[in-house]
């Protein structure tokens, strides 16, 4: 599918591609939209990795891992599709965010939990937002750059994240006065 596209896809090349026949495919799938959000089921993902107990190295460790799993499995032009094709096949892109975008989600909402509960973010930090802009981080300069990351991609995306998070430097209450 993310070869040829939805259209491009028939039921015939995925037959001949898994070494069967056609009739075999009809006998467990009744179209190519049912056999298709059958294979976007494999697409789950992974156990989440250990917390390291720094919320930085856990977030860079996130970043990286959603890298290299949208990078394997065609991740990006296969986001393209589902979204190409929502109107005319929703549950395609609904199964994704099923098995993909919600449970990457909540692996980073995981991250920044554990990081409030130590205390190294104040209780009221906006949680939903850090992991968007996390996400969207990846998606934005995939877009702009396509699959050419630096390799400190993740360090840089997630310092910028943090100094926002993080509680400014308390003000001493003293103002410069500007000299006459």
């Amino acid at each position: 599918m993310t070869q040829r596209g939805y259209k491009g896809t028939s039921m015939e090349a995925i037959a001949a591609e898994a070494g069967v026949g056609k009739p075999t495919l009809y006998l467990r799938y009744k179209s190519k939209e049912e056999l298709l959000t059958a294979a976007l089921g494999l697409l789950h993902m992974a156990d989440a990795p250990a917390l390291t107990g720094d919320l930085r190295e856990d977030l860079i460790i996130q970043l990286r891992e959603m890298r290299v799993w949208y990078t394997r499995l065609s991740g990006m032009p296969m986001v393209g599709l589902l979204l190409a094709e929502e109107g005319e096949r929703p549950e395609l892109l609904a199964e994704f965010r099923r098995l993909v975008v919600r449970p990457r989600r909540a692996q980073i909402r995981t991250a920044f939990d554990a990081a409030i509960e130590r205390g190294e973010l104040p209780a009221d930090a906006a949680v939903d937002g850090a992991v968007e802009m996390l996400v969207g981080a990846y998606y934005a300069h995939y877009l702009a750059h396509g699959s050419r990351f630096p390799r400190n991609w993740p360090e840089a995306e997630v310092d910028l994240l943090l100094a926002g998070l993080r509680p400014a430097a308390k003000d001493t209450g003293r103002k410069r006065r500007k000299s006459a």
